[in-house]
């Protein structure tokens, strides 16, 4: 059963409703101020450092686009170079908690796109053809990085699909969905099918995937949204896959945090 408080009832024009409200568990917290800073310039704070507002709390900024928006540079052509990382987690995830925590910890700047909200009311092939934008516009670049996980990964390869050319910067993909490949997996079978499942599989055998110049995945032995996939994937591609036994969907912490660790290295 789900119950529904008046708290959970959201007004058209209240912080529940705008897209620059970051949530934190039960509680929201305003990111307006810091979505208004040119995507390469921006450094997350902490969730905590984010002003807490009330559910039903309107204000003249609302917006029903705000939150993990790309917004283009003042001066496109003078910027200034940072370090900033464009990554997608996984579906319902956010980029200032978890993977987009550690990175910030390690003195990354992050942003990227989170399937919640506005974006995630978007569709799939719109999603993807908006995180084409941002890598074209904003990310193409050798020294780029861009981190994806699980179904972020998805969306990256779907919009790297959609590029028609090779992403030119280093691509990390974690625990990625891929689709349907490996459909004989007995061991592994896949009872999640994402959409366009055989799109991928579809043009790697075709040859006419464009394979990212600079990626390489890591996947856990007992993962069965992604192992069985990510090895025929890498197979087919010819793309460095690791794989970390024992380990399931969610890669360990410690793990991940040494991967992080040698970028900076």
């Amino acid at each position: 059963m789900t119950t529904t408080t008046a708290a959970d009832v959201k007004k058209p024009e209240s912080c529940q409703g705008c897209g620059f409200t970051i949530k934190d568990g039960r509680k929201l917290r305003c990111g307006f101020d810091y979505f208004q800073i040119p995507a390469p310039e921006r450094r997350t704070p902490k969730l905590t450092s984010f002003p807490e507002v009330a559910h039903e709390h309107v204000c003249e900024k609302w917006s029903s686009i705000g939150a993990s928006v790309l917004k283009p540079p003042i001066d496109l052509v003078q910027t200034k170079k940072v370090e900033t990382i464009y990554y997608l987690p996984g579906h319902g995830g956010l980029i200032s908690t978890g993977l987009g925590q550690a990175l910030l910890d390690r003195g990354f700047d992050v942003t990227g796109r989170e399937t919640v909200g506005a974006f995630k009311a978007l569709g799939f092939q719109s999603q993807a053809q908006t995180i084409a934008t941002d890598l074209r516009e904003f990310f193409w670049q050798e020294d780029a990085r861009v981190i994806a996980n699980s179904f972020g990964a998805y969306l990256f390869l779907h919009a790297q699909a959609l590029l028609g050319e090779p992403y030119i910067g280093k691509v990390t993909l974690l625990s990625p969905i891929l689709g349907e490949f490996a459909k004989d997996d007995e061991e592994r079978p896949m009872n999640f099918v994402p959409p366009y499942a055989e799109k991928l599989f579809d043009l790697a055998k075709s040859g006419a995937f464009p394979v990212p110049l600079n990626v390489e995945i890591h996947t856990g032995s007992e993962d069965w949204q992604s192992y069985a996939n990510a090895i025929a994937f890498g197979e087919m591609l010819g793309i460095k896959v690791h794989v970390v036994e024992g380990a399931g969907h969610g890669l360990p912490k410690g793990y991940v945090a040494n991967l992080l660790d040698q970028w900076i290295n």
